[in-house]
């Protein structure tokens, strides 16, 4: 099978085609967009293998974020009892979790979860304005927790996310930003993907069939593995959270931690 990977204005590189068969080489100076290559193929193999694993953190960030602000919000609105601030609080963010968690009717639940909030907020002495803002709040979050999923979005999504981590939001060719990044993949001369970017912003996305590979590790240098501790410590603390939203952690260190991690656990304690 002859897989060719083509592209033009991504990173540092102004034009590039691969074929990627076998081991293949890449040589040439520092700094001249080696590395391009390596983020590229890594982003689009990581994220079209793990879109709905990125989708699910997605949706529990934006759930749990929403009950959070929805709480500080009502909690500045009225003096709440203890058995509100628990109810609207603690309970509503422990059961948002328990059913994220949950593998039968998830959706259903959720939302059960959040018209019992809807429906107690009409009993709370709130003025009128008040009310109306807590109550579309909860309103938009039912709402985002029923809208039909849409898979090519959502792998759409997905590219882009692990592109502006592992380019650092800066995918477009460097001095050239507002020229259009094109980035094809074929096997045996036959397009199964094609993206098209502006102003590092996804404007096409055509995924034909699916990618022959199904998993990917990115080793960006070696000396990664003598700072192991380090890396340990500094992904402990981000990889608290459930997701990786503000993209501060590149993809592929997370991706190498998880790997390392679950083949010699050893290495981490």
């Amino acid at each position: 099978m002859m897989v060719k990977l083509a592209f033009t204005n991504i990173g540092m590189v102004e034009k590039a085609e691969i074929e990627l068969n076998g081991l293949v080489c890449i040589a040439g100076e520092n700094d001249t967009g080696k590395s391009t290559v390596g983020k590229l193929l890594f982003s689009i193999v990581y994220a079209l293998n793990h879109f709905e694993e990125m989708f699910e953190q997605d949706r529990t960030h934006y759930l749990l974020n929403q009950a959070e602000l929805f709480y500080f919000r009502l909690r500045r609105l009225i003096r709440l009892s203890d058995e509100d601030r628990l109810f609207f609080g603690v309970e509503f963010q422990h059961e948002l979790s328990h059913w994220l968690n949950s593998e039968e009717n998830v959706t259903e639940k959720l939302t059960a979860t959040i018209e019992k909030r809807l429906l107690k907020l009409e009993h709370l002495h709130l003025d009128e304005e008040g009310k109306n803002l807590l109550a579309d709040m909860l309103t938009e979050t039912i709402d985002f927790l029923n809208v039909a999923r849409d898979e090519e979005k959502i792998k759409q999504e997905a590219v882009e996310m692990v592109m502006r981590s592992e380019f650092q939001k800066s995918i477009s060719r460097l001095n050239n930003e507002n020229a259009e990044s094109l980035v094809s993949i074929t096997e045996n001369h036959q397009e199964i993907l094609r993206l098209a970017l502006k102003n590092n912003r996804l404007t096409e996305f055509k995924l034909g069939d699916p990618l022959y590979y199904k998993d990917v590790i990115y080793i960006e240098s070696p000396f990664v593995f003598y700072f192991i501790d380090l890396l340990q410590r500094f992904m402990a603390r981000r990889l608290m959270q459930r997701t990786n939203r503000d993209q501060s952690i590149p993809y592929h260190l997370k991706d190498l931690f998880e790997k390392l991690k679950s083949k010699n656990p050893q290495m981490f304690s």
